[in-house]
This record gives structure tokens, sequence and C-alpha cells, in this order.
């Protein structure tokens, strides 16, 4: 019989479970649950000052035309050997990222493609054991109203 082996550590606060196509086609799948960073980040496409033949009763002197909203999160994993490091690593150049957003355990898991961020990955080698990942991923741009 094989033998198995669980790391079971502190309560995860704010946990990200990801999954992922692997490099031979299968799915591998993580939880990752420390240093968790979420971030808005906004983007104005276009604004025009509009004329106005009396300035002074205005409130405003700039329209935005469009504005665009990513959110971001950073994910971090540590105490991780040099195996889970290397599977987790071939998460960086898959093709197909996913974020599991709700399970209610009646219903099918609803999971959403993320993209990991090109320049943000980091692996720290804290000794010949044991290793901790840090990288950045993007959800889906948020709807936004335009003018």
């Amino acid at each position: 019989m094989a033998e198995k082996c669980f790391k079971i550590g502190e309560v995860c606060n704010n946990p990200i479970y990801i999954n992922w196509k692997n490099p031979i086609g299968g799915w591998e799948k993580y939880l990752f649950d420390c240093r968790q960073i979420y971030n808005l980040n906004t983007n104005t496409i276009g604004d025009f000052s509009p004329y106005f033949a009396d300035i002074e009763p205005q409130q405003y002197t700039r329209e935005l035309l469009k504005r665009d909203a990513v959110e971001t999160a950073i994910l971090g994993a540590d105490n991780l050997t040099i195996n889970e490091a290397q599977v987790i690593s071939t998460m960086f150049y898959s093709p197909r990222v996913y974020v599991l957003k709700s399970w209610d355990m009646v219903s099918a898991p609803i999971w959403t493609q993320v993209i990991t961020d090109d320049g943000s990955k980091r692996i720290y080698r804290n000794d010949t054991t044991f290793q901790s990942i840090e990288f950045e991923i993007e959800f889906p741009q948020k709807y936004t109203l335009q003018n």
C-alpha cells in the first residue's frame, strides 16, 4: 500500500484555491493560505474638458469618458517542499488557471479563469528542504460604465 503524507498546520485565513492544467495535460490544485493581498487597479481611458460659457457655477471642469477596473491578488505559500514548489511553478506557464469562486456543497463548484502576471513570480529558497512562492493573479476585467 502506498504511503501518504499530510501536512497539518494552522487554520488558513482568506484561502484561495487554484486549479491549473499541467504540462502533461492533467489538472493540479493548490490551496494558497498566506499573504493574500487584494488590489483594485483603475485606469482612465479618456477624459475631456467641456466648454462652459460661465465657469463660476460649475462644480467640475473635467468629464471622464470611461474607466477600467481590474482586480488582482498577490498569493503566497510558505514551507513548500521542493517537489511542491516544482509542481506549483508549472502554473506560471499554464494557459488554463482557475480560481474557485463559490461552492456550497449542493451545486457544482464555480471556477473563474485568471491570468498569472508575467513579472510577479518570486521563489525563495529558505534552505535545502523548504521554499516559499509568491506571485500575482489577475481576475477578469470588471464591467464599468462609459459616457
